[in-house]
């Protein structure tokens, strides 16, 4: 066990003088991709979409109904951000291309935080977002989604 302690810091000295020698940055003995910094990649790869009004009763798709987005490495969950907090809820969920099928319905808080609406989904998987205004009046939302 001494042993292994001893080999770790002596790769992590040896990092930071070979990082030195270089020019760049030290090298971190930290483990990467922890929750913060995954995190951060897939929320930093979001693509937004804009402010639209919905009619009460209706839906709209993300990126459309004719077109799809396509999973990526940054995530490995699909989530959601509304830019409109005072709108309430609506309800969301995923339609998979390969399949046609979607996930349930899922009730969302209009906030300004991250809703994950699709978990463990794979790289590369086509997929559009349907966002349902169940209410009886008009919607107005705009946002960004993350995957």
């Amino acid at each position: 066990m001494k042993l292994r302690k001893r080999f770790a810091a002596g790769v992590s000295v040896a990092a930071i003088a070979v990082s030195m020698l270089v020019g760049q940055a030290p090298v971190s003995a930290e483990p990467m991709g922890g929750p913060i910094s995954a995190a951060a990649t897939c929320y930093g790869g979001a693509v937004s979409f804009p402010t639209r009004t919905m009619g009460a009763a209706s839906d709209r798709y993300l990126p459309s109904a004719s077109s799809y987005y396509t999973t990526t490495s940054r995530c490995t969950d699909i989530n959601i951000k509304f830019a409109n907090p005072e709108q309430g809820n609506v309800q969301v969920r995923v339609c998979w291309l390969s399949t046609g099928a979607c996930n349930s319905w899922k009730t969302v808080l209009m906030d300004t935080g991250w809703k994950v609406i699709a978990t463990d989904v794979l790289n590369g998987t086509r997929f559009r977002v349907q966002i349902y205004n169940y209410r009886d009046w008009d919607t107005t939302f705009g946002g960004q989604v993350a995957f």
